[in-house]
């Protein structure tokens, strides 16, 4: 049995869900979590839940999250890509001071897409 859980995970990513807030940024990173390991059968019925309300609730993308949180401190959103197909993003971001700040997760490519594969920014 796991000594983690991550029910609680889910259980904010439900929530978020049910507002149409959960990115799929962050629909991908816990699907990572749900990967590493064995779920008990609460997990499982929570990330089922969650799978429901996934599809029947329109999500926001991940730039309109990283917009809407900027403008909320007052800041702008330079420059945001987000790659569905792993776990990657790049943000360029100004503060309300004029503070540029830059924020990256580069992972290899999943194996099945092909290495040759370029992704331009």
């Amino acid at each position: 049995m796991n000594d983690m859980t991550i029910l609680p995970n889910i259980e904010e990513a439900m929530e978020d869900a049910r507002n149409g807030k959960l990115s799929p940024y962050w629909q991908n990173n816990l699907k990572r979590e749900c990967l590493h390991g064995e779920l008990s059968a609460e997990e499982r019925l929570a990330l089922s839940e969650l799978n429901c309300i996934l599809s029947e609730t329109p999500q926001w993308s991940s730039e309109e999250e990283l917009c809407h949180d900027m403008e909320n401190i007052g800041g702008r959103v330079r420059f945001c890509r987000f790659w569905d197909e792993h776990y990657s993003m790049v943000q360029l971001t100004e503060d309300r001071n004029g503070k540029y700040s830059t924020a990256y997760v580069l992972d290899p490519p999943h194996p099945d897409i092909s290495s040759t594969r370029s992704f331009a920014l």
